[in-house]
């Protein structure tokens, strides 16, 4: 006998690893791709803007993959493959409000970093500004023997000059892994010691007492710089934070000068096999550690994973495939992180997205980064050096402007929406849909797929809704307050879902996807169904 139909009101919230929805956060959703919370609605998403074009390295010989890149005022510091010196990585400097490049004078074959190897686990190359005027880049591939790391001097900021070599007085004793500056030093990552410079000379080390050994023989990852909150003096104080592998951390703080420098192992066992994917944020420095996303206060206390048992997004960092190669980043209140997602068919390359705000994920987003850094001169975005495009580097947003485009790279994109399984009725029964309605805003003439797909993947019923045209609004020949204003692709209405036939269901989610274009907007989705009087099939 069936039971009185009853409503169920999907409210989308985020993204999320859980696949029942009877055990998940209200909203929770299997799919948000290419999609990003739109600013003026809770529970509405828009698609993201396209990554646009920033260079293609025009004027250098054969350009290929892009090794390192960091923003550093109105410039783009990096290094990138070419034939200049066949097999070599050469520095660049782009200049953003130019849209032009640097001449670098100094690069010779000797004098810089062979080319890694695009696929598989690496030592990415990293860059620090540790004075106004001297850039020091660190790389795998320099030689060990005459070059350990390179400089770059802006003293002449029109003409920077290039150089490597090793440490005058006290030379490292290998090759780098890492660098960063503090407190006006570099500190320089080898083997499982911090080598520090003089303070506002990063080429020299004069005393052989610069250096503080960080426990056993494990190798220092990754160096990010935190300030903390000091409650008894007020204020901040900065320190600099070690990774060991995927199991040990130390903070540094003070400074030779003051005669307080300190090293403290961190009072818990984790860490992170991922340098390029620890990001600092308004809200502390954000990690990616063996199980998951961590965090690191203000107070230098180190969170629990974010996103961990359904909350949100989790899985894909666990299964990350060549931890290593995954790169992550902050900017316009989003943190951002690309990974190589093991724990799906086809392992392929995907960002995932967490808005600070919402407190919510979105994606996977396609078009991921190998490499990516924030910008805040002339607009808030990334730079990025997508995953299998080689000589090029691109600007990419969060959230669209007015002149947002959507090819990516000369592919439309399209956006994917998809709930969790739908919440068990908790009857034992099956179900039956006998209406469904979605919140959509769809520009005309755009067509949006939707599907019912029940637990083990069959599809139950497909069909497609059509945005409206929208008449123009003439000026005076309109009741004021009681028409559109303002550019207007559709209108933002419930749409009524036109199944074919009912959906009978013990379980199931639903789908839908179209092309990303402006003025497209997907928010509730409403279904009435009744419960059926007989229980699960054999």
């Amino acid at each position: 006998m069936l039971r009185r139909s009853k409503p169920l009101t999907i409210r989308p919230s985020g993204l999320s690893d859980a696949q029942d929805g009877t055990n998940a956060f209200p909203g929770a959703m299997t799919a948000l791709t290419n999609l990003v919370p739109a600013p003026t609605t809770a529970g509405l998403f828009i698609p993201r803007p396209a990554s646009s074009l920033l260079t293609s390295f025009a004027g250098f010989n054969n350009p290929g993959q892009v090794s390192v890149i960091s923003c550093i005022g109105e410039r783009i510091y990096g290094m990138i493959a070419s034939d200049r010196n066949i097999g070599h990585d050469e520095p660049f400097i782009y200049d953003i409000n130019a849209s032009a490049f640097v001449t670098i004078s100094g690069i010779t074959g000797p004098n810089t970093p062979t080319t890694q190897s695009p696929v598989g686990d690496w030592t990415p190359p990293v860059i620090a500004a540790i004075t106004a005027t001297k850039i020091i880049f660190t790389h795998p591939g320099f030689d060990g023997v005459t070059h350990f790391f390179g400089t770059l001097d802006i003293t002449t900021y029109a003409s920077p000059a290039w150089s490597s070599g090793n440490t005058a007085s006290h030379a490292l004793p290998a090759v780098p892994i890492s660098v960063s500056g503090f407190n006006g030093r570099a500190y320089y990552a080898v083997n499982n010691a911090l080598y520090f410079s003089d303070s506002l000379d990063p080429n020299t080390i004069t005393n052989a007492s610069q250096v503080l050994v960080l426990g056993d023989n494990q190798s220092v990852t990754a160096l990010v710089g935190l300030p903390l909150n000091n409650q008894l003096i007020g204020g901040t104080v900065q320190s600099l934070i070690a990774f060991k592998g995927a199991e040990v951390m130390y903070q540094v703080t003070g400074d030779p000068a003051t005669t307080n420098l300190a090293l403290n192992e961190m009072n818990v066992i984790t860490g992170t096999l991922a340098p390029n994917a620890v990001a600092a944020t308004p809200y502390g420095v954000f990690f990616v550690a063996p199980d998951g996303v961590r965090p690191i206060s203000f107070q230098g206390t180190i969170g629990d994973p974010i996103g961990a048992n359904g909350k949100g997004v989790n899985n894909p960092f666990l299964n990350a495939i060549n931890p290593s190669r995954m790169c992550a980043d902050f900017n316009e209140n989003t943190l951002r992180i690309a990974v190589q997602n093991g724990s799906i068919s086809g392992q392929p390359y995907q960002e995932y997205w967490f808005d600070f705000s919402l407190k919510h994920w979105t994606g996977p987003h396609t078009f991921a980064s190998s490499l990516m850094r924030s910008i805040h001169v002339g607009s808030n975005s990334f730079v990025t050096a997508p995953v299998g495009v080689t000589g090029k580097l691109f600007s990419s947003r969060v959230q669209p402007q007015l002149n947002s485009t959507y090819t990516e790279n000369g592919t439309a994109l399209t956006w994917a929406y998809q709930t969790v399984l739908l919440p068990d009725n908790q009857q034992m029964a099956m179900n039956k849909v006998t209406q469904t309605s979605i919140a959509l805003q769809i520009p005309a003439n755009l067509s949006i797929t939707l599907q019912g797909i029940d637990e083990v993947g069959n599809i139950l019923n497909v069909v497609s809704i059509t945005g409206a045209n929208v008449a123009s609004t003439i000026w005076g020949a309109f009741t004021w307050g009681a028409a559109v204003w303002g550019s207007v692709t559709g209108y933002f209405k419930q749409y009524f879902v036109p199944w074919t036939a009912p959906l009978v269901f013990k379980q199931m989610s639903v789908t839908a996807t179209g092309m990303s274009e402006a003025g497209t907007a997907i928010g509730n989705l409403y279904l009435r169904y009744q419960i059926l009087g007989y229980s699960l099939p054999f």
